[in-house]
């Protein structure tokens, strides 16, 4: 058994002799956790990933014990990846892997790439609701003044988070689709495929679309509201200006 942890840091620092995978400005980097030993305890990190070297083309049948450890992690889905001799379970972070040792850099760049994706993923859905539920509120409250800049300000967010979206979609496609047919891409894209993230992204995207549509119509009310409010002083400007020139000819 070799027990590896991973973190996932924006802008990190390069390792000596570890695995590191970049993706969207955070780099993943696997680093042993100790020196492997028959009775090595499996790890309790969030972020773990423990490989088991196989021969090649074996039936790679779980233990109990992979099944205890997966199943105690923290609530998720859990996936279950068999694609020729590498069999890879994964559940909120946890990573399993059965794979023969000349496939074992592959597999473990796969379980780093989908950890970059699912991370990055996780981050969109989360500010697409936070945007959303902004947007809620805004709706209830009457458009003033004072609303107009942090409505820009959420406008540009979203919108930055739909282009994040579109650079996200190539790295979930099927290898046909980008150009790339390693092994570690197939594993990823198994994991994509039975993670449905194809339909997570979609519903992703109809979210921020609803959200820059609603951030858009709420800011030309705005706007509106501000424009009307300068023409009624206005307005009354000129009426107080024209009443004041009519009492002063009149009483000239």
């Amino acid at each position: 058994m070799l027990p590896y942890t991973y973190t996932l840091e924006a802008n990190a620092d390069a390792h000596t002799g570890a695995l590191q995978r970049t993706l969207f400005g955070t780099t993943a980097t696997l680093l042993p956790r100790a020196q492997p030993s028959a009775d090595m305890a499996w790890p309790a990190e969030a972020h773990s990933v423990v490989l088991i070297d196989v021969p090649q083309d074996s039936a790679n049948l779980l233990d109990h014990a992979a099944q205890r450890w997966i199943e105690a992690a923290p609530p998720g889905p859990k996936l279950d990846i068999l694609f020729r001799s590498v069999r890879m379970l994964w559940k909120s972070g946890r990573a399993y892997v059965q794979c023969p040792e000349t496939l074992r850099d592959q597999a473990l760049a796969a379980v780093l790439d989908y950890a970059l994706l699912a991370r990055t993923i996780a981050t969109l859905e989360a500010r697409a609701h936070a945007l959303a539920q902004a947007l809620v509120g805004w709706q209830a409250q009457a458009e003033t003044s004072a609303s107009i800049a942090p409505l820009r300000a959420q406008l540009a967010e979203a919108t930055q988070c739909a282009f994040q979206l579109v650079a996200l979609r190539p790295y979930c496609e099927l290898p046909a689709r980008t150009g790339d047919v390693t092994l570690g891409t197939r594993l990823r894209t198994e994991w994509l495929t039975q993670a449905q993230t194809s339909d997570a992204l979609n519903l992703v995207e109809h979210q921020l679309e609803l959200v820059v549509l609603g951030l858009e119509n709420q800011l030309q009310r705005a706007q509106e509201a501000r424009r009307g409010r300068w023409e009624v002083a206005i307005g009354v400007g000129i009426l107080a200006f024209l009443v004041f020139e009519f009492c002063f000819h009149l009483y000239a």
